[in-house]
C-alpha cells in the first residue's frame, strides 16, 4: 500500500513582528496603605477597618511529633524543628497561625501551619513538640482540641 498526500511544503513569507508600544512604568516604591491607631490602641487599616483573624473553630484530637522528623524537610520546604512552635494540618494555608487549646486542661499554644497531616483518622492536628509541651499533651500523646 502507497499512500500520498497533496500536501506540501511551501515557504513562509519572513514578517517582522509588530513594533512595541511603550508602557507607563510604575513607580519605583509602593504607595503604603494610611495606618493609623484609633483611642484604643487598636490598629486599624485604610479607610478604618480593623483587620481581625477569620474566626475558624474545629474540635478533635491532637497528637505530636517530634525526634524522628527532626532536621527534616516539612511539606511547606522549612526544615521541621521539633522545638518550634508549629503544627501539622491536612487542608490549612502554610503559615497560617493557630491558637490550640487543650480541652482537658485549659493550656493554649500558638502554632504556625508548617506541615500537612496528621494521617491516622481520628486526630485533627500534630503539635511540634514544642506545642505539645506547651499544652502538656507530651505524656498522654493524644489530647482533645
Amino acid at each position: 500500500m502507497i499512500v500520498s498526500g497533496c500536501a506540501g511544503r511551501r515557504p513562509v513569507a519572513a514578517s517582522a513582528p509588530p513594533p512595541v508600544t511603550p508602557v507607563a512604568t510604575p513607580s519605583a516604591t509602593a504607595e503604603k496603605a494610611r495606618r493609623s491607631t484609633d483611642t484604643t490602641g487598636t490598629r486599624t487599616g485604610a479607610g478604618g477597618t480593623l483587620a481581625a483573624p477569620v474566626a475558624y473553630m474545629e474540635e478533635g484530637n491532637a497528637s505530636w511529633y517530634g525526634a524522628p522528623f527532626h532536621g527534616r524537610r516539612a511539606s511547606n520546604g522549612e526544615i521541621y524543628d521539633m522545638n518550634k512552635m508549629t503544627a501539622a494540618h491536612r487542608t490549612m494555608a502554610f503559615g497560617t497561625v493557630l491558637r490550640v487549646t487543650n480541652l482537658t486542661n485549659g493550656k493554649t499554644a500558638v502554632v504556625r501551619i508548617t506541615d500537612r497531616g496528621p494521617f491516622v483518622d481520628n486526630r485533627i492536628i500534630d503539635l511540634s513538640m514544642a506545642a505539645a509541651k506547651a499544652i502538656e499533651s507530651i505524656g498522654p500523646g493524644v489530647v482533645p482540641v
